[in-house]
């Protein structure tokens, strides 16, 4: 008699003995038509050994079948059969319907650590819409030149916008609850680093609201810097008087060096054109106080990309320039003149010693499959989010 949740398994080695084979043939007669000393096996005999070899299948499959019975087993293989048929559907390297990549894509676009899913998912249809226009307009971008971006910049966005109503930005912006979270998420990045009548730079700020927050936690100045004024009206009407709005090129910034106690941008890296990323890091430095912080939170590379490019491919076509690993940041920013990186990990700094840790352990996972590497870093590296110090 079996144990309890077990089959006749336990007695599998002593069928393959020789007591065993001559009840089981199909488990030595192979599939040449010959027995253990090599001489064929006669038609008769051939055939016994196939009906009991697919009886002997069936059986076991019986026994891995679920208990909740062969029709949801059925439905399970049905599943499966179609993710493998969306494998090369997707472009993807791991075998999933283009339904289910649409589905998780527009979540992780629509939702981050602090905003919360649309209530209205959009089609597919209109998720290759948004591809498609953001790639053609993304790759205009990356043929500028650098004196064409500044104005460029503007226009392409403004035509994303006006061709693709429904993208992410513009319903999260019109949803005051999803701002207020995601207020109180940069917060919880910026706040440690805030000093009592510091001054703060932020850096592509879009609606200034967490300008305004910084100010209300004790910032004697708050200063925001971006290519246009993207404030609705009622929150100019409310701006504090220690918040002041700075339109720049892009380049040019006309602030006095060493004016920065901390500076702080919000997934704004991915978005610069590859030559402009080094001079954005030198106009940062440059405003930033001698042991001044530039706290930044950018996407992962292992687990992107991160824009649309992700429902089609795993190739950044998008407004998705370049995403970053930390060792990727790390190197960069000694190149640019930082003297310490901090990772942040659940909105809290790691010391020197737990930040070499989540670098080797980044490192260990950039060894990894592709489809095995996104998978873990989709829990464990969403984001590049550090602190860089300049030097005292």
């Amino acid at each position: 008699m079996p144990k309890h949740g077990r089959s006749d398994a336990e007695d599998t080695p002593s069928e393959v003995d020789e007591a065993g084979r001559a009840s089981k043939p199909w488990l030595h007669e192979l599939g040449d038509g010959r027995d253990d000393d090599g001489d064929p096996c006669s038609a008769s005999r051939q055939d016994e050994a196939k009906q009991g070899k697919q009886g002997h299948m069936q059986a076991v499959q019986q026994f891995a079948m679920p208990a909740y019975g062969p029709r949801v087993w059925q439905r399970h293989e049905e599943r499966g059969q179609k993710k493998r048929e969306g494998y090369q559907e997707t472009g993807h390297d791991f075998p999933e319907s283009i339904e289910q990549v649409a589905w998780k894509s527009q979540q992780r676009l629509l939702t981050t650590p602090f905003h919360s899913p649309m209530s209205q998912p959009r089609s597919l249809e209109r998720l290759r819409h948004h591809y498609e226009v953001e790639k053609e307009l993304a790759a205009r971008l990356r043929a500028s030149t650098r004196e064409e971006r500044p104005v460029l910049f503007q226009k392409l966005y403004q035509e994303l916008f006006e061709r693709v109503p429904d993208h992410p930005r513009l319903t999260r912006r019109e949803s005051s609850q999803e701002s207020q979270m995601k207020v109180e998420g940069q917060m919880r990045l910026l706040r440690p680093f805030l000093k009592p009548g510091g001054t703060v730079v932020e850096v592509a700020p879009g609606d200034c609201r967490l300008g305004y927050a910084a100010c209300a936690a004790g910032a004697g100045r708050v200063i925001g810097v971006d290519i246009s004024d993207q404030r609705l009206e009622a929150d100019k009407a409310r701006a504090p008087s220690a918040f002041e709005l700075v339109v720049y090129d892009g380049y040019h910034l006309d602030l006095p060096p060493a004016i920065a106690d901390v500076a702080f941008s919000y997934q704004f890296l991915e978005h610069l054109h590859p030559d402009d990323v080094r001079p954005h890091f030198d106009i940062v430095h440059r405003l930033l106080k001698p042991g001044g912080w530039y706290v930044f939170d950018t996407p992962h590379r292992f687990s992107g990309p991160h824009d649309i490019s992700v429902v089609f491919g795993s190739e950044l076509v998008g407004f998705h320039f370049q995403e970053w690993t930390l060792g990727d940041m790390s190197r960069h920013l000694k190149q640019c003149g930082f003297s310490t990186m901090q990772a942040i990990k659940g909105g809290r700094r790691c010391g020197t010693v737990m930040t070499a840790a989540w670098l080797l352990v980044e490192s260990l996972t950039g060894l990894l499959p592709r489809p095995l590497r996104k998978r873990i870093a989709s829990r464990l590296f969403q984001s590049v989010t550090v602190a860089a110090q300049k030097p005292l």
